[in-house]
C-alpha cells in the first residue's frame, strides 16, 4: 500500500510521449453523512487490511499498490465491494443513510465493479434470504438450482461488454470455483439441517471436484472460493496424515503443505494456519516457531511474529485492551474503564452465530449463581452496526442480562482485533486493576468455568 504520490515513467519514442502503465490504483471519492474518519479497505480474505483517511467533508483519496482482486471498503455501517487492480482510476459515491441507492461507481476500470454490485444483488435474489432452505434441498434439486445460478451468473458476466478480457476469463473460472464450493459444503451442511449425520452425497458431487488443479497461482490468487477449495483439500490430506502417525494437527498440516510446488499458495496456506489457529494453540512458542521454519517469505514471517508478540501480550496479567464509548443497549455510551474495580467477564458474541446462541441460557444460570459477587457481565455483539435493531430484538427475545454493547465496527473494532479474535462465541476475564486473567476464558457452559470463578476473591 503506497500513501505518497508516485510519479510516471514518460517514455520518449518515435517523437511521441507514452505513458508506462501504472502499477498501482488510484481510489478517491466522497461520503454524505460520514461521520467517521477511516475507511477500512481489506481484501475478500482479509488478508490485506489499510485505513483510508476521510476529511471532514467526507471525501478521500488515496494511492494504492496492490494486485487485482476482489476487495471491500466498510465505513462503519456500509459494506461497499470493488474490484481493484493497478491502472484502475476509481471513484466512489454515496448517502452513507442510503447506501442502496445512492451509491455510485466511475472513472476508469469502474466497470468491474459496476459488475460487481450487479452480480451481487442478482445472486442475492437467486438464492434467496433462506440458504438453509436450499441446503435441505435433495442432492438432484440442490445441483440443478446451482447449475441454474451459474447459467445466469456467467450470462451477467457476458452482459458486461467492456470489461478487460483478463477480468472476465479470471471471473468466469471464479464463478464455477463459487459453484464446487457449494457443492462441496452440501453435504456436512444438509446431513446438519436435516439432522441426518451418516448422510453422504453420492458420486456425481465428487465427481465435479475430480481433476480439479490445486496449483494454479493465478487463480489462487484472484478467487477467495478457490482458495477455499484448495485449503479443504490438503486439511483432508492433513488430517488423515495426523490421524495415521498420531501426530498434532499443526505439524500435520505443515508437513502436508511441504508438497506444494507453488511458493505463493504454500506460504500463504501456512500464513492463514498460524494466523487462525495460533489463539487456539496449547504451546504457542511451539506451533510459531515450527510455522516460521517452514516459510521463507520475509513479509509473512514478519506478519506471523507480529501476530505472535500480540498474542503474549494477552497473556495473564498484562493490561487489557480497552473498547471506548461502545453503544448500550441500556441508552448511552460504555468503555471498559467505567467497569474499572470489578471482575468483567465478556461474552462476544453476533445475532448469526448459532453457537454464541446456545451458550446464552448458560450464561444466565452463571449470572443468577454470581449475582451477588463482584463480576459485571458484558455482552459484546460483533453485528454491524446497520443490524442494530436486530441485536435489540435479540437481546429482548433471550433476555439477555448484564450490560449489553454493540462494538463500532464489527470484526473491524479495535477490541475485537486487539484480542485476536477470529471466531465466536469468545469469552474474556478481566480482573478488578483492568488486566487480563484469561484471554480465552471457559465459556459458561464448561465447568471449569465455575472453578475458575471460585478461585477468585470476587
Amino acid at each position: 500500500m503506497k500513501k505518497t504520490l508516485l510519479s510516471l515513467t514518460i517514455l520518449v519514442c518515435l517523437g511521441c510521449k507514452k505513458e508506462v502503465p501504472f502499477d498501482y490504483a488510484i481510489l478517491s471519492g466522497k461520503i454524505i453523512n460520514q461521520n467517521a474518519d477511516q475507511l477500512i479497505l481489506s481484501s475478500n480474505e482479509r488478508v490485506i487490511e489499510e485505513m483510508i483517511s476521510v476529511a471532514e467533508d467526507g471525501s478521500f483519496n488515496d494511492t494504492l499498490k496492490l494486485k487485482l482482486g476482489f476487495y471491500v471498503i466498510n465505513d462503519g455501517i456500509n459494506t461497499t465491494y470493488l474490484s481493484l487492480g493497478p491502472g484502475d482510476n476509481i471513484n466512489i459515491t454515496y448517502d452513507k443513510k442510503d447506501h442502496k441507492n445512492t451509491l455510485n461507481v466511475t472513472g476508469k476500470g469502474a466497470e468491474k465493479s459496476k459488475y460487481l454490485i450487479v452480480k451481487d444483488k442478482t445472486l442475492k435474489t437467486l438464492k434467496g434470504d433462506d440458504l438453509k432452505s436450499l441446503f435441505k434441498l435433495d442432492e438432484k434439486d440442490f445441483k440443478f438450482k446451482f447449475d441454474n445460478i451459474k447459467s445466469i451468473l456467467l450470462d451477467t458476466l457476458s452482459s458486461f461488454k467492456d470489461l478487460p478480457n483478463q477480468f472476465k476469463t479470471l471471473e468466469a473460472r471464479n464463478i464455477n470455483y463459487e459453484i464446487l464450493k457449494m457443492y462441496y459444503i452440501y453435504g456436512p451442511t444438509h446431513a446438519r439441517l436435516i439432522e441426518a449425520p451418516s448422510f453422504t452425497v453420492s458420486g456425481f458431487f465428487s465427481s465435479e471436484l475430480s481433476g480439479l488443479d490445486y496449483h494454479h497461482e493465478e487463480d489462487f490468487a484472484f478467487s477467495s472460493s478457490y482458495q477455499y477449495l484448495v485449503k479443504s483439500h490438503y486439511r483432508e490430506l492433513s488430517k488423515a496424515l495426523a490421524k495415521r502417525d498420531s501426530i498434532a494437527d499443526y505439524v500435520a498440516w505443515i508437513k502436508t503443505i511441504e508438497t506444494i510446488p507453488s511458493a505463493l499458495i504454500h506460504d500463504k496456506l501456512l500464513f492463514d494456519n498460524a494466523i487462525n489457529e495460533i489463539t487456539y494453540t496449547d504451546d504457542v512458542e511451539k506451533f510459531y516457531n515450527a510455522h516460521i521454519n517452514a516459510i521463507s517469505n520475509e513479509v509473512v514471517k514478519s506478519k506471523i511474529t507480529g501476530v505472535y508478540n500480540k498474542l503474549i501480550s494477552l497473556n495473564p496479567g498484562h493490561e487489557s485492551p480497552a473498547f471506548v464509548n461502545y453503544e448500550n443497549y441500556d441508552g448511552g455510551t460504555t468503555s471498559l474503564d467505567d467497569l474499572k474495580g470489578s471482575y468483567i467477564y465478556i461474552d462476544v458474541w453476533a445475532t448469526w452465530c448459532a453457537p454464541c446462541i446456545k451458550e446464552m441460557p448458560h450464561l444466565k444460570k452463571i449470572e443468577s449463581n454470581y449475582g451477588d459477587k463482584n463480576v459485571t457481565f458484558v455482552g459484546i455483539s460483533i453485528d454491524n452496526i446497520s443490524n442494530r435493531e436486530k441485536w435489540r430484538k435479540m437481546i429482548e427475545q433471550k433476555k439477555l442480562g448484564g450490560i449489553q454493547l454493540i462494538a463500532d465496527q464489527d470484526w473491524n473494532s479495535g477490541f475485537i482485533k486487539e484480542y485476536l479474535i477470529n471466531g465466536i462465541p469468545r469469552y474474556i476475564l478481566i480482573g478488578p486493576d483492568g488486566n487480563i486473567i484469561s484471554s480465552d476464558a471457559p465459556r459458561p457452559s464448561d465447568p471449569d468455568l465455575k472453578k475458575l470463578f471460585d478461585t477468585l476473591k470476587m
